[in-house]
């Protein structure tokens, strides 16, 4: 089951990083909150398959894998 609390609290962390980033990249800004949302919204579904595949090897899952984009 996926920690509600901890996505609350990522969303609002990507909401204060794109303030920060529209303050000082105007121009590029959309675009720089895309990326960081899309990265992690991959390692979102990467944890949530090693849930769904491998239950058993949870413990020894690791944030280091490669995202492909």
């Amino acid at each position: 089951m996926v920690n509600i609390r901890w996505s609350i609290g990522a969303l609002e962390d990507i909401e204060s990083i794109s303030s920060y980033i529209s303050q000082d990249y105007p121009e590029q800004a959309n675009e720089i909150v895309r990326g960081i949302f899309f990265v992690i919204l991959k390692v979102y579904i990467t944890i949530l398959k090693k849930l769904r595949y491998n239950r058993k090897d949870l413990i020894s899952f690791s944030f280091n894998q490669n995202i492909n984009y």
